[in-house]
């Protein structure tokens, strides 16, 4: 028996098997159980990511920077300190957003 042949017959007996009803369940539930479909949280999600993606990107510059060794100016090197704050600051100002959206519609 064929090692990858075993390891699908053992994923399709320990996959637990879901109707379509549950499935359905799931997505309403965020949809619908905690109001997060409308316009509003679509923007704040938006915003989140982009906060993330610049986070990252100033991580990014700051770890190339260290590993080449390069040599930074003080105003190049707090710019790159400044991007990473930017983006932890949106990302912690959509995250207690979208946290006090689910209190909301909890409560």
């Amino acid at each position: 028996m064929d090692c990858t042949h075993g390891l699908a017959a053992l994923q399709t007996i320990t996959k637990p098997v879901r109707t379509q009803k549950e499935k359905t369940y799931d997505k309403t539930l965020c949809k619908y159980g905690f109001g997060l479909s409308d316009q509003n949280t679509g923007k704040i999600l938006i915003v989140y990511q982009l906060g993330l993606n610049i986070t990252a990107l100033g991580f990014l510059m700051r770890g190339l920077t260290q590993v080449w060794e390069t040599e930074l100016s003080k105003g190049m090197n707090a710019s790159i300190s400044g991007i990473a704050g930017i983006g932890h600051i949106l990302t912690g100002i959509c995250l207690i957003l979208l946290l006090l959206k689910i209190r909301k519609r909890a409560a």
